[in-house]
């Protein structure tokens, strides 16, 4: 009982001249493998990336308004920064989504208001310092020496 064996084309080309058993092997690995690839094109057409673009595009954008002081505004610039990245992923797998759209430019305003409200959070805590200087509020603060 010898195995037969056969050439056969299938659709990415000419299968190997096989014994039949092992020619079945070959094609249910291949079939395999062609699900496994349409299954990663499959997770990558979604709209998973620009919905989270979005939404810390908008979470930027709140708190660095709503935390205008210390850390808030960094923290504002930070997630636009990754709302960006998370764009650009969106748009490398479709360029016509409005997700991505949106996520870009929420981003690019969070980081907008992020750095405005950071310079003026500054500007304001620098001449508060000088303020306190003038008047000499500081001076009650001072160590004597002791020479």
């Amino acid at each position: 009982m010898g195995e037969h064996t056969t050439e056969a084309r299938g659709v990415g080309g000419s299968i190997p001249s096989l014994p039949i058993s092992q020619r079945n092997v070959y094609i249910t690995l291949s079939i395999i493998l062609n699900m496994k690839k349409e299954e990663s094109v499959k997770k990558h057409s979604d709209n998973s990336f620009g919905v989270v673009s979005v939404v810390l595009g908008i979470i930027a954008i709140v708190i660095s308004i709503v935390f205008f002081f210390g850390f808030g505004p960094i923290a504002g610039i930070i997630l636009s920064i990754i709302g960006l990245i998370f764009a650009m992923k969106q748009k490398k797998y479709s360029e016509k989504n409005g997700w991505y759209k949106a996520g870009f430019w929420l981003n690019i305003a969070g980081m907008i208001i992020g750095l405005l409200v950071l310079i003026w959070f500054v500007k304001n805590l620098l001449e508060a310092i000088i303020e306190i200087q003038k008047q000499g509020l500081l001076n009650q603060y001072d160590i004597p020496n002791s020479s």
